[in-house]
C-alpha cells in the first residue's frame, strides 16, 4: 500500500489521477479550526474509473495542528478502509510533511511518532 504525496497546484488542468487497476484510491484532507482545537476530516474512496465507492467525514476534537490533523485524516481513511473491506488500497494527501513521516515508518522521531507508528501499523495489515 503506497502514500503519496498531491501538491497544490494553481493550474486549472490538474486532474485526479486514477488508482492501477484493482485498487482503490482514498483521497483524504483536513481542516482546522484554531479557536475552537478542532478539526474535520474528510476522505473519499474512488476506484480506478474514478466511481465514487464511498466518501465520509468527522469531527475530531482537541487537535491542536495542522499535521496531526492531517495524519488523523490519513488514519481515519484507513481505518474505514478496513472496516469496508476494500483490499489493495492507496492514500493520497496534499501534506507532504506527514507522507514524509509514514515514509520513515518506525524511524520517525517527530512528536507525532505514536500516530505515525498507528498508521504504519494499520497500513501493513491492509497488506496481509
Amino acid at each position: 500500500m503506497e502514500v503519496s504525496h498531491v501538491g497544490l497546484f494553481q493550474d486549472s488542468s490538474f486532474r485526479w489521477e486514477p488508482p492501477m487497476e484493482g485498487y482503490i484510491k482514498i483521497n483524504v484532507d483536513a481542516a482546522l479550526q484554531v479557536h475552537s482545537s478542532s478539526a474535520t476530516v474528510g476522505v473519499v474512496f474512488r476506484d480506478n474509473a474514478g466511481v465514487i465507492q464511498g466518501s465520509a467525514a468527522t469531527s475530531l476534537q482537541n487537535i491542536c495542528s495542522p499535521l496531526a490533523a492531517e495524519l488523523l485524516a490519513i488514519l481515519y481513511g484507513l481505518q474505514l478502509a478496513k472496516e469496508l473491506d476494500f483490499g489493495e488500497v492507496m492514500v493520497e494527501s496534499d501534506c507532504l510533511v506527514a507522507v514524509t513521516e509514514i515514509g520513515k515508518g518506525e524511524s520517525s522521531f517527530s512528536e507525532w511518532s505514536s500516530l505515525v507508528k498507528d498508521i504504519v501499523d494499520l497500513r501493513d495489515s491492509l497488506e496481509d
